[in-house]
């Protein structure tokens, strides 16, 4: 099924609970240029991402400090505001006229990465692909151009 922008942020700002969600997305990976034999072309990353939707970072980073037997006052943790966007529902983050699904990422594929559309091995491009620290709560806000399906609610939307 089809759906614009605007009824997507619509849907989702009637929702009050966190909500399941599967998304097939596309990036843009920046990649080192210094001696990249790629610099100059069309490299892109394409992952099936699953999590939840409609979460709250510090309540989630004080459940997780629990599991774990930590007390995040004591560790010196104390909650940031985002430091770009506005978080306009639990669910979408605007930035200039953009609009990003905030999603917390319970589990992701192995990346397909293509240079102009032609599949490569992770191998041939790790040398120049950006080293990311471990994470203990992943958020991605996936920018609605990027995503190419979402699931949600057990029915299948493609952003228009």
């Amino acid at each position: 099924m089809k759906i614009s922008k605007a009824a997507l942020v619509e849907m989702l700002s009637k929702e009050t609970e966190p909500l399941e969600v599967t998304l097939d997305c596309i990036s843009f990976p920046q990649l080192k240029k210094t001696g990249n034999p790629y610099k100059d072309r069309k490299v892109t990353k394409e992952t099936t991402l699953s999590g939840k939707i409609g979460k709250n970072y510090n309540t989630e980073k004080t459940i997780l400090a629990e599991k774990e037997g930590k007390n995040l006052e004591e560790s010196g943790y104390t909650a940031q505001p985002r430091t770009w966007g506005i978080l306009i529902n639990p669910y979408v983050v605007e930035h200039k006229g953009t609009y990003y699904l905030q999603v917390f990422v319970d589990k992701s594929s192995e990346p397909v990465y293509k240079i102009d559309d032609v599949v490569y091995d992770v191998c041939d491009l790790e040398d120049w692909l950006p080293k990311k620290a471990p994470q203990e709560i992943v958020i991605r806000d996936i920018k609605f151009e990027n995503i190419k399906k979402l699931i949600l609610k057990s029915q299948e939307y493609m952003i228009e």
